[in-house]
């Protein structure tokens, strides 16, 4: 993931930009629907490589200063995606995303 960028923002949802660099550069833009301390739902609006995609983060309180997240996605590709790239991009790179989502929560919170 080379960066993130919220493209727009409305009381209901934001749009959001994502640019990866995984073999080749590309980006694509996600509508998210945000429910405070309880999920993020996201889904595919455009851009490259993916035809479609959708998911969640849905977010549980498991007890001192402890969060369960359950992640889901669902994607289809818009061109031909050899499977071990497509398991990358879809689900492969989700501890990295982890580690890096429990890094900046301790920078921010020191937790």
């Amino acid at each position: 993931m080379k960066a993130v960028k919220i493209t727009k923002t409305t009381s209901e949802f934001k749009e959001m930009e994502y640019s990866v660099s995984l073999i080749k550069s590309f980006s694509y833009k996600l509508k998210v629907i945000e429910k405070l301390n309880e999920s993020v739902n996201f889904e595919f609006i455009g851009g490259e490589v993916f035809k479609s995609m959708k998911g969640s983060w849905a977010f549980k309180d498991s007890g001192k200063d402890k969060v369960e997240v359950e992640y889901k996605v669902e994607a289809e590709f818009g061109i031909f995606v050899p499977g071990p790239l497509a398991k990358t991009l879809v689900s492969a790179n989700l501890p990295m995303l982890m580690a890096n989502f429990k890094k900046r929560v301790k920078e921010v919170y020191g937790k």
